[in-house]
């Protein structure tokens, strides 16, 4: 495999000249708009280049703070106002950061993250310090050198993360901050959960946010590698698996979104591998309730049930999703590289059983590789829906799919479902599940000029 590395080329400036422009550079790059963290610091500093800080956690804090201080600002005359406002970055060196859910341990351990690490500041930047090798394609492979590493994992390895748990969560908190442009890259993340039957854990989530973008990251070991509710963003160019496909881990799952809060994402050039799902997507966003641990932070109510014949109600319905899967590889996972649903585990319900739960789901996918998958390459179907729900559970996909590479899936190249994925391969028993009825399928092939109906 011909591979292609990013090298960063660091030279120390001798001349006279060059010198006298750093020392008016320096305080520029030392504001406290930049924070650094490091893991191997001998003391815990003040997050400033020379003495940063011993946790990611206590950089967040200070971002907080100095995004409640532009909030302040913003309230002053313009005579009073300080304008120094926009992007804040935390530079997180190479090392291991590791942190619990325990209250008991985070007590007997100043150095451990507070888990979830919460970002619910605008316009952040969490930048850690690991490269990926990419192929010819530009597609990542893996990380080198190992010691290049920024390892964000659990320390309580014994019960891994459980469900709702996560590393890092990207969220609107009920103080009114909220992780819109948030960005999130160089990291490896890992749940320790690989040697865990049952264990739920995930790396990253995004809860009702705009504009997030993940990017150079490797995410291994969780249940899921990183997923979405009610947002909107990009993923490109990370590295995802392995992950626990003993219990469906999947590689990036995305669910649906609202007229409030859209749900529309991008992932592109990515590599998610290893997994029981390369990637998966439901047009209903999945109400997973998720764990903050000892954090003080709280999540906004999240709305469960709705009047659909609300007008008020129907803003807030999350059951739209738009995504475009573009360039990627999604190869050799244990189950299905691309699946694409409409009812995730947990989701929202109506006022009553007369009403439906609907879902729309709209998809592009171009350009990737779906290869030597176990099962297959590309599916659709209707995932969770189950007998147990007397609703009537109605929605709309529609999809494109151009230059593809579908190659050796072990059952078949692609499937379109009437029911569960699960019960159609014998996963699951049938009868738990219902069947598509009344379905109208409409195929049109742009490049042999056909329409079947």
């Amino acid at each position: 495999m011909n591979t292609r590395r990013r090298f960063t080329l660091v030279t120390p400036f001798t001349l006279l000249g060059f010198t006298l422009l750093l020392f008016v550079a320096e305080p520029m790059l030392a504001d406290d708009r930049h924070l650094y963290v490091d893991a191997n610091a001998s003391y815990n500093g003040d997050g400033s280049r020379h003495h940063p800080y011993w946790r990611i956690t206590d950089a967040v804090v200070r971002a907080r703070a100095l995004r409640q201080e532009d909030r302040e600002n913003d309230s002053k005359t313009p005579e009073d106002r300080n304008d120094n406002k926009g992007k804040i970055v935390i530079h997180v060196l190479p090392g291991t950061y590791a942190g619990s859910y325990d209250p008991d341990r985070l007590a007997a351990n100043p150095r451990l993250e507070l888990l979830p690490i919460i970002l619910n500041v605008s316009n952040l930047n969490l930048a850690g310090g690991t490269e990926l090798d990419e192929d010819a394609r530009g597609l990542p492979t893996g990380t080198y050198p190992p010691d290049s590493e920024t390892l964000l994992t659990t320390a309580d390895v014994t019960t891994g993360l459980l469900r709702g748990q996560m590393l890092l969560l990207i969220a609107t908190t009920t103080d009114g901050m909220a992780g819109n442009e948030v960005s999130v890259s160089g990291f490896v993340m890992d749940a320790q959960a690989q040697d865990l039957a049952g264990v739920r854990g995930l790396n990253i989530y995004a809860d009702r946010v705009s504009d997030f973008a993940i990017h150079r990251n490797l995410l291994r070991h969780a249940t899921v590698g990183a997923q979405t509710r009610l947002a909107s963003g990009t993923f490109e160019a990370n590295f995802v698996g392995p992950n626990n496909a003993a219990t469906e881990g999947t590689g990036i799952h995305i669910t649906g979104g609202s007229v409030i809060h859209p749900a529309r994402v991008t992932v592109r050039r990515n590599r998610s591998t290893q997994n029981s799902h390369g990637a998966a997507l439901h047009a209903l966003a999945n109400f997973l309730e998720l764990k903050l641990g000892s954090n003080t932070l709280k999540l906004e109510p999240l709305q469960m049930s709705f009047d659909i014949n609300n007008p008020k109600d129907q803003q807030n319905v999350p059951g739209r999703l738009e995504v475009a899967i573009e360039g990627n590889d999604f190869s050799n996972n244990s189950f299905v590289g691309l699946r694409c649903g409409f009812y995730p585990p947990f989701f929202y319900t109506t006022a009553d059983a007369t009403q439906p739960v609907t879902g729309t789901l709209d998809v592009i996918v171009r350009d990737n590789e779906l290869n030597r998958n176990f099962d297959y390459g590309i599916t659709v179907d209707p995932a969770n829906a189950r007998r147990s729900n007397s609703r009537r559970l109605t929605g709309r996909f529609e999809g494109t799919f151009e230059h593809n590479s579908l190659i050796d899936n072990g059952r078949n190249a692609s499937v379109f479902g009437f029911t569960s994925l699960n019960a159609s391969t014998g996963r699951a028993p049938r009868q738990d599940f219902k069947y598509v009825q009344g379905a109208t399928f409409q195929v049109e092939d742009l490049d042999w000029g056909f329409r079947r109906r």
